[in-house]
């Protein structure tokens, strides 16, 4: 048994953690779970020995033990699968999956070449994952890389592994392959810690439910004992009576035409219409093209061919400032590494792709960027106590809200999100929800990418699914529309329909 004991962590102006404690058994999926900011990561760079408690211990059996640093984790069997990837890019799967830990050969300090190649090619027939041992990590897709991260935790031979938000890079099937592994690891009493926002996965994989908010401790419960209803109050201090806002908005016009887009080994011959305060969804597996055919829109490839009408009129969009000049911006599926600049404050991040309108003789206007960003503060509900506060400090749902507000602040025609509430807690996703909902209400056309199912399909006018960088299907009646109708068109290959 592992317990957590009394643990508080306090920053300047902040009480991270305060008094948290419960305990999790071998062999069994404990869940934690809780908005963001509610104490979730510290505590665990807390058992990682990352982060130093203020006060409180950890135990292994009844038994007080010092956890200094992750190396420190390691030896007492705690292994840990982040939520951001943590692999190096520039060498191969085997050496990432075993670094540290990399057989030795014959000859001293040499290394078994043959012997690393078929312990990672067993590996990788595990979970289900048909890459060459050689393959540079670098190339592999964002499900991949998290499923590298599984493997690399398990080849330790942990008594207990902390995953957090370990599926939100992957596909159904993906998924599915980790439950199975987590249910082999229990088998043979590997304890796990369960850290999702993705509450339908809880009640599937989870045996017990802990929940924090604001730092605190407030409930564990059996999960077979607990609704989702109630685990959200729990979470968040109230019922969450609407997750996904009704649909007020009424569509306009058509505004943007695509016709026959293609990217060569992307996506190929993606026709649609877009229309004034539509939101449209677009479904798909991972490796379907849909996040390709946003950086197609978007201008990230300089020769795409097709066409798009903007107004009825031809464009041509070569880069990200094309399509900026033509009204079109884009939320990246990577918040981390493609939205956010985390060590400039939240003023610094709205304001930043509109400097031009916050400048006066060519200097930044701070009281101007001031004014735009309190207005966006308080229309967001962007929760920090200063402007100035780095924006890697924030939590991921007010990281999303100060990176919508920089699209926002250009007041653009047509906005492009990419799975824009992953990893985000469920009052932020709700929050999320009805933001985009207000722009289309407002004549914004918007195109969202989703892996959610219930998300694209609650919040869509119109769905369109991808497979292979191919339009699969085309749903325009959502409300008779059922998951199972989705998954079927998204799963087409090209010699048939998934199976």
């Amino acid at each position: 048994m592992f317990t957590i004991a009394n643990i508080s962590k306090e920053y300047p102006g902040v009480k991270a953690l305060e008094n948290v404690g419960f305990s999790i058994n071998k062999g069994e999926v404990h869940a934690l779970v809780g908005e963001n900011g509610a104490g979730k990561s510290t505590l665990m760079k807390v058992i990682m020995g990352i982060v130093k408690p203020d006060n409180g211990q950890l135990l292994i059996h009844d038994k007080v033990i010092d956890i200094n640093s992750p190396k420190d984790a390691l030896k007492l069997g705690i292994s840990m699968i982040f939520q951001e990837i943590n692999l190096i890019p520039t060498i191969s799967i085997s050496e990432n999956i075993f670094v540290g830990n990399l057989p030795g050969g014959k000859i001293k300090f040499s290394i078994d070449w043959k012997k690393l190649y078929l312990d990672t090619e067993a590996i990788l027939e595990k979970i289900n994952l048909k890459l060459n041992p050689n393959d540079n990590v670098s190339k592999l897709s964002s499900g991949q890389k998290q499923l590298i991260q599984l493997a690399k935790a398990v080849v330790t031979h942990p008594k207990m592994i902390i995953m957090d938000e370990p599926t939100a890079s992957l596909s159904t099937e993906e998924t599915e392959v980790l439950f199975l592994l987590i249910k082999e690891l229990n088998k043979k009493g590997v304890a796990v810690i369960y850290i999702s926002h993705r509450l339908e996965e809880i009640f599937e994989i989870a045996h017990r439910v802990t929940v924090l908010r604001d730092g605190k401790f407030i409930a564990t419960k059996n999960v077979s004992e607990v609704s989702k209803d109630e685990l959200i109050a729990l979470m968040v201090g109230r019922y969450v009576d609407i997750l996904y806002t009704p649909k007020t908005h009424k569509l306009g016009s058509t505004v943007l035409k695509v016709r026959n887009l293609t990217q060569k080994g992307l996506f190929q011959d993606v026709s649609f219409d877009l229309k004034q305060g539509e939101i449209l969804g677009f479904y798909g597996l991972i490796g379907a093209g849909r996040t390709e055919l946003a950086h197609g829109l978007f201008g990230v490839y300089s020769h795409v061919e097709g066409e798009c009408l903007i107004d009825d009129k031809v464009v041509k969009v070569h880069s990200p400032k094309d399509a900026i000049d033509n009204g079109i911006m884009y939320l990246p599926e990577e918040r981390k590494e493609q939205s956010i600049i985390p060590l400039m404050n939240i003023m610094e991040n709205l304001t930043i792709s509109n400097l031009k309108e916050y400048c006066r003789f060519g200097f930044p206007d701070i009281n101007k960027e001031i004014k735009i960003s309190n207005i966006y503060k308080e229309k967001l509900n962007i929760k920090t106590p200063s402007l100035k506060q780095k924006i890697m400090n924030l939590s991921g749902g007010n990281q999303q809200k100060v990176t919508l507000s920089r699209l926002m602040v250009g007041n653009p025609k047509i906005l492009i999100l990419d799975e824009p509430t992953r990893g985000i807690d469920i009052g932020s996703k709700a929050e999320i929800h009805k933001i985009i909902e207000d722009l289309a209400k407002n004549g914004m056309a918007v195109i969202v990418i989703s892996s959610d199912l219930p998300e694209v399909m609650a919040i869509s006018d119109n769905i369109m699914t991808m497979s292979h960088g191919m339009i699969t299907g085309n749903f325009k009646n959502t409300k008779s529309l059922t998951q199972e109708d989705l998954l079927r068109s998204a799963c087409v290959e090209e010699s048939g329909i998934c199976t």
